[in-house]
């Protein structure tokens, strides 16, 4: 990783720990309440490890826009590879999964990318084909509320609108038909 993704790219901000929670500077994570007067709990000491190559490595969003940008501009791949690690499997009407990659149709535009989080962390990457153009969302929490799913479905619907230059759809997340990352997130769930 480090010789031929890390390195070249100048991911500066890229680590992958192997024997200890997060060391130096670094956003903390929270699990939500469990119950009404119950505190969040700042989830930081545990270990990033639980999660291994499941989504074990940190990132910062300017290191995470870097390496979709040279992945889809096939900078890491030869394009035989690329293509094929772009070839998508419908999951949902609008929402389609590739070799650890997956696209979805948005009401601004089609985006690459994708999403994950350990306790207490949950991110998302969305990018437009040509990976010259990105949008990052990172939370220190996982929402755990409808009432939250949707501000943050709001906040990619114009983060990406945004990505596109276009201006953000006026409806309400649950008035749309079609796939939404909440759909997905739910669904994963359950």
């Amino acid at each position: 990783m480090r010789q031929r993704i890390i390195g070249p790219l100048a991911l500066t901000g890229i680590t992958f720990p192997t024997r200890s929670p997060f060391i130096g500077y670094h956003a903390h994570g929270y699990r939500q309440p469990t119950a009404p007067g119950v505190p969040y709990l700042d989830v930081t000491p545990f270990s990033p490890t639980l999660a291994w190559t499941a989504g074990a490595i940190i990132s910062t969003a300017d290191d995470l826009r870097r390496f979709y940008g040279a992945l889809l501009r096939g900078r890491l791949l030869r394009p035989a590879l690329l293509e094929q690690m772009l070839t998508t499997v419908p999951v949902q009407p609008e929402f389609g999964y590739g070799l650890g990659i997956y696209t979805q149709q948005t009401a601004c535009g089609t985006v690459w990318g994708h999403d994950g989080g350990i306790p207490g962390y949950l991110n998302v990457a969305f990018n437009d084909r040509s990976g010259r153009r990105s949008a990052e969302v990172m939370l220190p929490t996982e929402p755990n509320t409808d009432a939250l799913w949707s501000a943050l479905q709001l906040t990619l619907d114009a983060a990406v609108c945004q990505m596109f230059g276009l201006a953000p759809p006026s409806e309400a997340p649950a008035a749309r038909s079609g796939s939404t990352l909440l759909d997905r997130t739910v669904a994963r769930q359950e």
